[in-house]
Order: structure tokens, then C-alpha cells, then sequence
């Protein structure tokens, strides 16, 4: 049996999709506001708040500050990166820097509005 926590934040931020090649939604080109939805899951091993959730969230919210800048309204600017793009920083520094370890599962889901996104899964070696 595998064991899970997961954290999420909702932040307002904007980006682009400049290599737009789809008539249809050829306004993606231009910058755009979402309200971006993004939850972290990692695997955990034992059942007594190995990684607390206010932590998690809390880690979360200092990744994407450490790469996505925000203006006075606390509105991030995630520039021409795709919720896959966003969601691969973050796996790649919760591995990385927060030292979650390549020992465990992790998954983060990054949304637009509730409605769209993209997922990023790492499975521990």
C-alpha cells in the first residue's frame, strides 16, 4: 500500500503561449490572467504527518517565488510557460532543493482556473 500527502495553493498569475500555431486560440499569444491551481503530492511512509501539510504549502509558495516574479498585487508572472513547464520546475525543486529525495513518488499538478492543466509525475528509482 502506498501512503500520499498533498498540499494546494491557488495563486493569480499571468502567461503566454508566443509559439501559438492554432488560429482558434491564437489569443494565447498574447499575456493572459488565470487563477493557477497547484498541488504538490508526495509519497509518504509512515501515517503520522511525515510531512506536514501547512509546510508543504508553505514550500510551494516559496518554489514559484524563487523563480516567478510577482508584482504589488501578488500576481506572478509565469511568462511563456505552460502549466507542464511550471509543474516541472516545481518536481524538479522539491527533488532537488526541498530534498524530498528521488526516494519517493512525487506528483505536481499545475491548473488554470479549475478547468485546465498539466501534470508532472516523478516515480522514485
Amino acid at each position: 500500500m502506498k501512503k500520499y500527502v498533498m498540499a494546494q495553493i491557488s495563486v493569480p498569475g499571468l502567461h503566454s503561449w508566443s509559439n501559438c500555431n492554432i488560429e482558434s486560440v491564437s489569443f494565447l499569444k498574447d499575456l493572459h490572467r488565470h487563477i493557477f491551481i497547484i498541488k504538490v503530492t508526495l509519497e509518504v511512509f509512515d501515517d503520522d504527518r511525515e510531512i506536514e501539510f501547512f509546510v508543504l504549502q508553505n514550500k510551494i509558495k516559496n518554489a514559484i517565488k524563487t523563480r516567478f516574479v510577482t508584482s504589488t498585487f501578488d500576481l506572478y508572472n509565469f511568462e511563456n510557460n505552460s502549466c507542464e513547464m511550471i509543474a516541472s520546475f516545481l518536481c524538479e525543486k522539491f527533488i532537488n532543493i526541498y530534498c524530498y529525495s528521488k526516494n519517493r513518488d512525487i506528483k505536481v499538478e499545475v491548473m488554470e482556473d479549475g478547468e485546465n492543466g498539466g501534470i508532472v509525475v516523478y516515480e522514485k528509482e
